[in-house]
C-alpha cells in the first residue's frame, strides 16, 4: 500500500478518540527530537502509538480489525494484489513481513486469508499515568535486515532466497530484496529506484511517480490530519 501504515492509524484513531488529541504533543516532541537524532525510529513509533494505551484491549482489537477493513485494505495496490495471487496459483508461500504493528496488521489475515503474516509486537501498558508501549520478542523492530533473520530462522525451506521473488517500497528492505532471487521495487521511494536502477532489478509504478519533496509532504499533511484539521486530502497529495 501507499504509505506508512501507522500515520494512517493515527489520523484513524484520533478520529474516533477526538479527546485524546492532546496526545498529539508527545508525536510532535518526537518527530523533533527524531530529527535531531536524539531517539529512533523505534522509539518514535512507541510514541505513535501511546494513545492506544488508554484504550481497552477489546477496544483496541475492534478498533484495529476496523482499521484494517476501511483504511488499509482500501489502499493496496491492485496490481500487487494480483502478483500476490498469481503466486499462491503457483504454489509460492506468500509472507507478508512488515515493520507494522501486528496488533493491527494480523487482520489482514482476513483479507489475505492463504498468507503468512508477520509485524512488529507491541505491549501496551494497561496502568500508570504514561503508558508507553513497549516493543516485545527478540525480533524488536522487524525491519532492515530482521526480516531476513527472521525468514532464516522461522521458515522452512528459505534455500537461501533461490526462487523466491521480494517486494518492497523502502530502501530500509535492501537487505530483503538483495536476499531474494528475483527482488521487485514498487512506488519506491528515491532511495531505492537509484539502487534498484543501478542493479537492474524490476520497478513497478501501480501509481503515478512522485518526487521525493511530494512524498515528505504526504507524510507532513497525514501527520497534521492527526489534528482533525484536514479530513479529506488534498488532490494533489494522493
Amino acid at each position: 500500500m501507499q504509505g506508512d501504515s501507522i500515520l494512517y492509524w493515527k489520523r484513524f484513531y484520533f478520529k474516533r478518540n477526538p479527546s485524546q488529541r492532546v496526545f498529539q504533543v508527545f508525536s510532535w516532541l518526537g518527530v523533533l527530537i527524531y530529527l535531531l537524532r536524539l531517539c529512533n525510529s523505534d522509539y518514535l513509533k512507541r510514541l505513535f502509538l501511546l494513545p492506544a494505551s488508554y484504550v481497552s484491549e477489546g477496544e483496541r482489537e475492534s478498533l484495529a480489525k476496523q482499521f484494517v477493513r476501511e483504511e488499509v485494505v482500501p489502499r493496496f495496490y491492485a496490481e500487487i494484489i494480483e502478483k500476490l495471487r498469481d503466486h499462491l496459483r503457483q504454489g509460492f508461500r506468500v509472507v507478508i513481513i512488515s515493520a507494522s504493528p501486528i496488533f493491527y496488521l494480523k487482520y489482514l489475515k482476513d483479507h489475505l486469508p492463504e498468507s503468512i503474516i508477520i509485524g512488529t509486537d507491541f505491549i501496551f501498558p494497561s496502568k500508570g499515568f504514561f503508558r508507553l508501549p513497549v516493543i516485545d520478542s527478540k525480533w524488536g523492530n522487524m525491519k532492515g535486515a530482521t526480516k531476513v533473520r527472521f525468514i532464516k530462522e522461522n521458515l522452512p525451506d528459505h534455500n537461501e532466497g533461490k526462487g523466491c521473488h521480494a517486494y518492497s517500497d523502502s530502501h530500509h528492505d535492501i537487505p530483503l530484496l538483495n536476499y531474494a532471487q528475483w527482488p521487485v521495487a514498487v512506488q519506491p521511494n528515491a532511495k531505492l529506484a537509484r539502487l534498484a536502477q543501478e542493479s537492474g532489478w524490476s520497478i513497478l509504478w501501480p501509481l503515478q511517480a512522485k518526487s521525493n519533496w511530494r512524498r515528505n509532504l504526504r507524510k507532513a499533511w497525514l501527520l497534521l490530519s492527526d489534528l482533525g484539521t484536514w479530513p479529506v486530502m488534498p488532490n494533489n497529495l494522493k
